[in-house]
């Protein structure tokens, strides 16, 4: 039985991720060390789809109304920001802290889309993209707690959900819930190659394809062969499920 998936709040980068009942993780919102933040945006009824913002690279002071935020290793000038809204859609507003671990503002920082790797690599410890997941998703694991973390839309209710994913609530570290998102499903037995269905799932690291295929980070991501590409759910609309190797 599927225990709850717990969030938890944005936290400064290299904070490590903690477990959850059912052996999932929880959210991990990354945010990077920065410069003091400026004045803050107007607040929108809801986020704009369309992200027409230029960040420029960090000079000897950044434009008014933006902060210097070191991204992937790179200092851009992004928006100061106090809540997601103001942000476009494939950005989050995001808590900056710095070397000292105080907070000294939140930027409007790019996201990961949908049902792509999110967090870090367990490895080397390098972000796969951002780290942290755009507006609308959340960065949980698939499988337990130490599989790989993907990039899944908040959800209402089963509906919202594509194929091989189920709406289950998701609670902050106190144990309050705080929404849903479209969890992909426990693994099952089925192998790379084999046929799959709906009662019949793939292993972990698998989606079902009309066969089990490895599923990859996202688009352009790697594969031992074939090429990585979207896996959709063509009876909910075309909502993608994942990417797997073909």
């Amino acid at each position: 039985m599927r225990g709850p998936l717990v969030v938890a709040a944005a936290v400064v980068a290299l904070s490590g991720c903690g477990s959850s009942p059912g052996g999932r993780a929880p959210v991990v919102d990354m945010a990077r060390s920065s410069l003091p933040s400026g004045p803050d945006m107007a607040i929108p009824a809801r986020c704009n789809p369309v992200d027409n913002i230029v960040d420029p690279a960090c000079g000897d002071a950044c434009p008014a109304g933006t902060v210097g935020t070191i991204l992937a290793a790179t200092c851009k000038c992004y928006p100061v920001c106090t809540v997601d809204v103001q942000c476009p859609c494939d950005r989050t507003c995001d808590t900056l802290r710095g070397k000292d671990g105080s907070v000294v503002g939140h930027a409007c920082l790019p996201g990961n889309g949908a049902v792509t790797r999110c967090g870090q690599d367990p490895v080397t410890q390098a972000y796969f993209g951002s780290g942290f997941c755009a507006q609308g998703f959340s960065c949980i694991a698939a499988g337990d707690a130490s599989g790989p973390r993907y990039c899944m839309p908040v959800c209402q209710g089963a509906a919202d959900c594509p194929a091989q994913t189920s709406c289950l609530p998701t609670f902050d570290s106190s144990g309050a819930q705080i929404g849903n998102v479209c969890a992909y499903d426990l693994a099952g037995p089925v192998a790379a190659g084999q046929a799959c269905d709906a009662a019949q799932t793939c292993a972990a690291g698998l989606r079902c394809d009309g066969v089990c295929r490895p599923q990859c980070d996202g688009p352009g991501g790697a594969c031992a062969s074939g090429s990585c590409g979207a896996l959709v759910d063509a009876a909910h609309g075309g909502a993608l499920i994942g990417y797997v190797c073909r």
